[in-house]
């Protein structure tokens, strides 16, 4: 595929998985950016907690996370997902878990929504995250099967934990994770989907996707991430698929220094865990 000579609404309908429709109202009055990323650290730590949240859910259904997402629509104070039925009990239960509300999060059923808020407990920002097509009239059902001691036992319990305590401090994993979560149709027909963090973050795949062509659309089109690009000098095929590498951007020190990172990790001291019964 040639980036360059596809339409740009096609573009993001492809990186989002929106209709042209939807995305031409929304271009309606928030002409730009194209594809807008999230304006704030907390809005990136709540979509890279919904992404985590989506592996969990397909770990127990053994597939691979980007089948949980069907669709999500952009904002860069909101994103709204469309999930898979099956995933919906699983994504709420990683969010009621003690690890979730002891950072503050709190899931606010709507009419046709389901909302998840975290709220950034130095800037008072609040993240929002919207599972639609599930709302009031569904939500104590969802919540029942997010009781079941399938999804949540101990080793679930523990390892969100964990997931929690490390992901929170790798700024570089933040900013990819929710730059990949808004773009994530563009993994829709791969196997083994895994982002890496650390210094050199990464993610790698096995299938048809062509890491050039990934590349090029991270890079020079106009749904390319605003704060995150790709490493052109780290190699595309990784072990026995294909992968590519992350650079960040200049990102604005007032949100992203550690040491803010840490006063607000600080806030958030872990409660009693009760252990599901």
């Amino acid at each position: 595929m040639r980036v360059s000579r596809v339409d740009p609404i096609n573009l993001r309908c492809c990186c989002t998985g929106e209709t042209p429709n939807m995305v031409r109202r929304h271009l309606a009055t928030n002409p730009d950016p194209l594809l807008p990323d999230a304006a704030s650290w907390i809005q990136r730590v709540s979509e890279m907690q919904m992404l985590f949240a989506a592996h969990w859910a397909n770990y127990k259904r053994h597939k691979d996370h980007t089948k949980a997402i069907t669709s999500v629509r952009p904002r860069q104070d909101l994103l709204c997902l469309t999930v898979t039925p099956e995933a919906v009990p699983v994504i709420v239960a990683y969010f009621l878990s003690p690890a979730s509300q002891e950072k503050g999060v709190q899931l606010r059923p709507n009419q046709h929504h389901i909302e998840v808020q975290l709220r950034d407990p130095i800037s008072n920002q609040l993240a929002r995250i919207r599972l639609l097509n599930h709302g009031r009239k569904s939500w104590r059902s969802i919540k029942e099967v997010a009781k079941h001691p399938n999804l949540v036992d101990s080793t679930a319990l523990q390892r969100w934990r964990t997931i929690w305590d490390t992901s929170v401090l790798d700024v570089n994993l933040t900013v990819v994770s929710s730059a990949t979560l808004r773009r994530i149709r563009l993994w829709q027909n791969v196997r083994g989907f895994r982002i890496n963090g650390g210094t050199n973050t990464f993610i790698d795949w096995a299938g048809d996707l062509s890491a050039d062509t990934l590349a090029d659309i991270l890079t020079f089109s106009p749904c390319q991430p605003s704060d995150v690009t790709v490493d052109r000098d780290m190699p595309p095929i990784f072990l026995d698929g294909k992968a590519i590498y992350f650079k960040l951007l200049q990102l604005p020190k007032e949100q992203y220094s550690t040491e803010r990172i840490e006063q607000i990790v600080s806030h958030w001291v872990p409660r009693t865990e009760v252990e599901p019964k």
